[in-house]
Order: C-alpha cells, then sequence, then structure tokens
C-alpha cells in the first residue's frame, strides 16, 4: 500500500497518548477522566494498526482486516463515526456506509461501528482489533459473553483499545487493575485526569471543581474509580 494513502502524521499525541502508542500489550485501557483525549489517542492508534495488519498473509480472511468499535449507546457512536470519517485518511476509503456506520478501506479492511445495548447482536464474528468508548458504561455481560470473546478467532489479531470515564466498580476497573498488575503481560493499563490534556484552560477545571459535587468531580475529572454513589452519575 502506497504510504502517501496513510498519512497520518498531523497527529502530535500528549505525551501520555504517546505512551499509549508506545505500548505491545494485546490490551490496552485508559482510564481516564472527561475531554482527556482518550477517544483521539484510540482512533489513531486503530490507523497506525491497520497497515502494520496488512502486512501479513491474511488471503484467507474475510474480511483481510475487521475492526469493531463499540459504544454503549446509539447516540454516542454518532461522534465517533464523525471523528472516524474524518481522521481515516480519504484516498485510502473505497466506501463509506451511512446507514450502518461503517468504512472500507484499500486492502480488505472494514471498520463497522456498534452499540453494547445489545449484547446478543454481537457475536459472530472474529475481530482483529476491537475498540470500546465509555467502557464503566458497558455492561458486563456484553463484555464477558458478546466481546471478549470475539477477540479469540484463530487468524485475527484479538487486539483491544478499550477506554472511559471511570463509573464505579464495574468490570472496567477489574481490567484497569489487570493492567496495573506486572505480572499480567496481556494488559496494560493508564489513568489520567482531564488536565493532561494540555489544550483545556485550567480554569476551566477549576470551575468545575467549585460547582461539581465532589464525588461527581473526582469520578469525571480525575478520573477516580468510586464505590457506591459514585458509580450512579450519569453522563
Amino acid at each position: 500500500m502506497p504510504e502517501i494513502l496513510w498519512d497520518i502524521s498531523n497527529y502530535q499525541p500528549f505525551p501520555w497518548q504517546q505512551q499509549f502508542h508506545e505500548s505491545k500489550a494485546r490490551f490496552r485501557v485508559l482510564a481516564c477522566g472527561r475531554r482527556a483525549g482518550k477517544d483521539r489517542a484510540c482512533i489513531y492508534e486503530l490507523l497506525r494498526l491497520i497497515p502494520r495488519l496488512l502486512k501479513e498473509d491474511r488471503r484467507h480472511l474475510i474480511p483481510s482486516v475487521l475492526i469493531w468499535v463499540v459504544a454503549p449507546t446509539y447516540p454516542l457512536t454518532e461522534q465517533l463515526w464523525a471523528e472516524l470519517k474524518a481522521l481515516t485518511p480519504q484516498a485510502a476509503v473505497t466506501a463509506t456506509h451511512e446507514v450502518d456506520k461503517h468504512l472500507k478501506i484499500i486492502g480488505g479492511v472494514e471498520i463497522w461501528l456498534k452499540t453494547a445495548a445489545d449484547p446478543e447482536r454481537l457475536v459472530g464474528v472474529g475481530l482483529d482489533v476491537l475498540m470500546m468508548t465509555e467502557a464503566g458504561l458497558i455492561a458486563r455481560e456484553a463484555w464477558e459473553t458478546a466481546l471478549r470473546p470475539c477477540l479469540s478467532s484463530p487468524g485475527r489479531a484479538g487486539l483491544a483499545l478499550i477506554n472511559g470515564t471511570p463509573k464505579g466498580l464495574t468490570w472496567f476497573r477489574d481490567l484497569y487493575l489487570r493492567g496495573q498488575d506486572p505480572q499480567d503481560d496481556q494488559v496494560s493499563s493508564w489513568n489520567f485526569p482531564t488536565s493532561a490534556n494540555p489544550t483545556i484552560d485550567a480554569s476551566e477545571i477549576a470551575r468545575a471543581k467549585k460547582e461539581l459535587p465532589e464525588l461527581v468531580f473526582r469520578q469525571e475529572y480525575m478520573a477516580e474509580f468510586l464505590a457506591g454513589e459514585g458509580q450512579h452519575f450519569s453522563l
């Protein structure tokens, strides 16, 4: 594939995003505050992974590379879909399907937007890459009975890029803790507050701290995993 078709050199990651990109872990987990840049990091990591996957012998796979981007609800897919279309090099896109939200890319690559609202509709395929956004709002059932098994298909890479703002002591928190265990070579995880995004004015975060209840601020801006009522705050 000509390199000019896959130019994402305009992306300049924040220092913490660079740590995420440099990781070789199979499952990478970002537990970050709101607007920290976690979705953007995951989308660009998808784009970085595609040329690498296409270098492998995939003649027996249909499609050659299959990627799902999963959000908790349909409304949350809209922004991801807009960003994915805007950030993917247009010269590499062979088809854009608006109704069911999926892109086809040169080399036989397909990227599909999905929702975890109905876990039974997430079974039956093998994935090279799974990206999940706001994973703390996705049911444990969807991860354990539908999405995690999709990463075990022979011939597929089975990689996962999982992000979210903490929403209580969920399976997302469990996976994050696995990533903090140096003995677990499958998972790496990172925890960054909203302030890790250098483009957000510090005064705005200070105002939010004054205006919001303490537990809300700690969860949504400081990206803390909170037990009890902390897990019940909505977006």
